[in-house]
């Protein structure tokens, strides 16, 4: 375009009028015209000093004295959930949303269900307010259910706006294809080959995946300063300099377009995304503790993690990335608590692994990730166990004292909730031994903290107090990067289990105190299967002491995060510990059922950790029903089962119970009195003065009145004061 002064240059006629005028000009949409824009707005400049120039533009004209003001996406909700209605309208990109659609249907009734799901509309178009006023014509036609399921489907390219609005603009296809058709011919690839990325993605990352013997990567660093000077690849300020990402629907045209390459083409460019993934994350080995703190970074890099597994184990993907990918990601999975992924594919990549790959490192993390992931979110499985028992038996064979030590204490937790006491004692003995090899205080932390909670549940508290106050003082202190690695934090594990021990032993002020630091501290690591452990832990010593408000409080909490994050057992649990509370208020009927019912969901998971305190709950119901002959049933079966299983913590206060049962049921008083200082000897023997003080005050008011109080609840509040 010729723009120089000639004689009879319009422009210079143009320039003569208004070069002494103060003037705005306004240029529209000068993309496919920026460098004729670009001179002729210096010309102007130079040559009329008064005149103002605004141009629209998908990137900067980059001329003198040019001031950029970006235009943002409009503001949605990251995560409409538990937003009211008034919250989700407030949002620029919902309401553009709804006056569009509205304007298309005037009958359309926009409630919270409905601005929920226009919400989650506006962030997978990424705030891009020609995208949302397409979808939001949709609505009059689909209705937004309908609009919400096609949205991101390669038709929704296609959905039409407004008649009169030009060509480019009337759909979702038309705009792309103008922006993608103004790209030379090295632009569009890189562009094409950036649509692997899922999420945020650095320049390091951009230059190993698109680079290759045909655009070599200083080309590639160009063009994606181009790209993003034209808006058609955003830097993420959320995750610091040199970040980038697509927006979704832009991913979902370029994808297209690199299939449109050709099968072999589309496969290099996955091919080339999990692996530079795959050095990534194996390369996070030497240094795990200190990058798994980073939780919103590893989180950040999710959706690229599980690309790069979906297409190594699809149908043109690569199985031996898959594998080694699946054991890298696992402890990146774990960290961010997301139990599920972790579960799938490694199981999926177990079913596949080559027989060199056997009883290596490869196996043991994707053995020993299965095992914690199937027992928190389906249960204690014997697939559970079998996966936790190979680790073990791979890490032995590796001699790798620290993966044994870390196997041990799965294998720990995974006995002790199956009921398994007397397994679970042998395998802490194995963790001392273990430790004292290994010769570090965080070794006999973790030793000391399965050793302890053994000892606790097996009924010697005096040993266990020992014990997990070792524990506590030689382990560090409670940290993200260490919890996962471990599969849980050993630390706040043993501070739980101490207050327990506490107020068995008679320090209820002091057991009190610890439950709740230890539950703030794990609320702190935001590790959900160490909340729910600290929380189920200390709902039993907010019982024990009769303080019911605290428990109900720890409940709703255990109740939101188990549900939250999938936790299975613990999920079957929460009816039952509400049942529990019930049952401790003075309400029966249904509250026994609950019981009943939990008893029978743990039991199908193979969760026994909390059977016997539910089973006291309900026999407690049950007196109070007076359906004596059940309750002495369950409480005779129940001491059977502790006797043979080596749960022993509990067996003062069983007896306690019989000898109650036994009195209303035949006023035998000598018998009553014989199981209760039976109850007394062994409470007093394991150093359980809780117990032994709720069996001693049975005793003198069955001596005293030749009877027992009302209520059992009644003789549990005084013994806890």
């Amino acid at each position: 375009m010729g723009i120089r002064v000639h004689s009879d240059d319009p422009l210079a006629v143009i320039l003569g009028h208004v070069r002494d005028q103060p003037f705005l000009l306004l240029f529209d949409n000068c993309e496919h015209v920026i460098e004729a824009a670009a001179q002729l707005v210096e010309r102007i400049m130079d040559d009329a000093p008064k005149v103002r120039v605004l141009a629209t533009s998908r990137e900067p004209l980059r001329v003198r004295g040019e001031h950029i003001h970006r235009l943002d996406a409009l503001g949605y909700p990251e995560d409409a959930s538990n937003l009211t209605l008034e919250q989700l309208l407030s949002y620029p990109a919902v309401q553009l949303f709804c006056e569009r659609a509205t304007e298309a249907d005037s009958s359309l009734e926009v409630d919270e269900r409905a601005a929920r799901l226009i919400a989650g509309m506006c962030h997978r178009l990424d705030g891009m307010a020609l995208p949302i006023e397409l979808a939001a014509v949709r609505v009059a036609t689909h209705g937004i259910p309908a609009t919400a399921r096609q949205l991101g489907e390669r038709f929704s390219f296609g959905w039409s706006g407004r008649r009169t609005a030009r060509p480019r603009q009337q759909t979702l296809q038309a705009t792309l294809d103008w922006s993608y058709d103004l790209l030379s011919e090295i632009e569009q690839i890189v562009f094409e080959r950036l649509s692997v990325f899922v999420g945020p993605f650095s320049i390091d990352a951009a230059l190993e995946v698109v680079a290759d013997t045909e655009i070599r990567a200083d080309e590639v660093a160009v063009a994606l300063d181009e790209l993003s000077s034209k808006s058609l690849v955003a830097p993420d300020r959320s995750c610091g300099t040199g970040t980038y990402r697509l927006l979704e629907m832009t991913r979902a045209y370029t994808r297209e377009k690199l299939l449109g390459r050709g099968a072999q083409e589309y496969s290099t460019a996955f091919r080339r995304h999990a692996g530079f993934f795959l050095r990534e994350l194996e390369a996070l080995a030497d240094q795990k503790e200190d990058v798994l703190q980073d939780v919103q970074s590893l989180r950040q890099q999710f959706g690229n993690i599980r690309s790069a597994l979906e297409w190594s184990f699809g149908r043109d993907g690569d199985l031996k990335i898959g594998i080694r990918l699946a054991a890298a990601s696992a402890p990146v999975f774990l960290t961010l608590s997301y139990l599920t992924e972790a579960r799938t594919w490694c199981a999926r990549a177990l079913s596949d692994i080559e027989e060199s790959q056997r009883g290596t490192a490869i196996e043991l993390e994707l053995q020993g990730s299965l095992g914690i992931a199937l027992m928190f979110t389906r249960g204690n499985s014997e697939a559970a166990g079998n996966a936790l028992t190979r680790s073990l038996e791979v890490a032995t064979a590796l001699e790798d004292h620290w993966s044994q030590l870390r196997m041990l204490g799965r294998l720990h937790i995974f006995h002790e909730r199956i009921g398994e006491y007397d397994v679970a004692m042998s395998y802490a003995g194995r963790a001392v031994e273990v430790a004292q090899t290994i010769g570090e205080p965080e070794a006999m932390g973790i030793a000391y903290s399965l050793s302890g909670i053994s000892h606790h549940l097996s009924g010697d508290q005096i040993r266990a107090r020992g014990e997990l106050e070792l524990s506590l003082k030689h382990s560090p202190p409670s940290q993200r990067g260490r919890t996962i690695h471990y599969g849980f934090d050993h630390r706040n594990r043993s501070g739980i289990a101490l207050a327990r021990t506490l107020w068995l032993c008679g320090d209820s002020e002091q057991a009190g105190l610890i439950a709740r630091q230890t539950v703030r501290e794990a609320a702190q690591l935001d590790h959900p299967v160490t909340l729910c452990i600290a929380l189920i832990w200390s709902i039993n010593v907010y019982l024990w002491m009769g303080d019911l408000d605290a428990a109900e409080e720890a409940l709703k909490d255990f109740g939101e995060c188990a549900d939250v994050n999938a936790l299975g057992p613990y999920i079957a649990a929460v009816g039952g510990v509400r049942g529990e509370l019930a049952i401790q208020r003075g309400c029966t009927g249904d509250a026994i059922s609950a019981v009943e019912k939990s008893l029978s969901q743990l039991r199908t998971a193979r969760y026994e950790l909390l059977t016997t305190s539910f089973s006291i709950a309900v026999a407690q119901g049950l007196i109070q029903e007076a359906r004596l002959a059940e309750a002495a049933e369950l409480v005779e079966l129940t001491i059977l089962r502790c006797k043979s299983n080596g749960e022993l913590f509990l067996m003062a206060e069983l007896l306690r119970f019989k000898a109650r049962i036994t009195h209303l049921q035949s006023n035998n008083i000598e018998e009553s009195q014989k199981i209760l200082n039976e109850a007394i000897s062994l409470a007093r023997e394991q150093g359980a003065r809780a117990w032994e003080l709720r069996a001693t005050i049975d005793l003198a008011q069955l001596l005293a009145n030749g009877a027992f109080a009302t209520r059992a609840i009644s003789v549990q509040h005084a013994a806890a004061r």
